[in-house]
């Protein structure tokens, strides 16, 4: 029987504030480090190229076989004030995933 073990971490997501209202910056709080090829971002009213694999992030500065480490974090644009993120686990050999944080702010706009 295969056991599902997602690494131990914590991330957080924090709004800057009014020096840069349209930037979230996600957070690895502590835990195990993850390869940035496992971690992604997901969400909606998230500027277009700012979702998918963490070193697929613009200017993240990470390669997909570089670990995500306590104390490492990653900005994401947002296009609106009213948005959600969550923060994913997605594990290379099996594709068993987990959600290791999300937020969301305001009303969505429904298409």
């Amino acid at each position: 029987m295969r056991v599902f073990d997602p690494p131990d971490a914590y991330f957080s997501i924090e709004l800057p504030g009014l020096d840069n209202p349209r930037t979230l910056i996600i957070t690895h709080d502590g835990g195990e480090s993850i390869e940035a090829r496992e971690l992604f971002v997901r969400g909606n009213n998230i500027t277009e190229g700012y979702t998918g694999a963490f070193h697929e992030i613009p200017d993240s500065g990470f390669e997909a076989d570089d670990d995500v480490s306590p104390g490492d974090t990653l900005d994401v644009t947002i296009q609106d004030e009213a948005y959600d993120i969550t923060v994913e686990w997605v594990s290379a050999e099996t594709g068993d995933s987990t959600v290791y944080t999300q937020a969301s702010r305001g009303e969505m706009q429904s298409g």
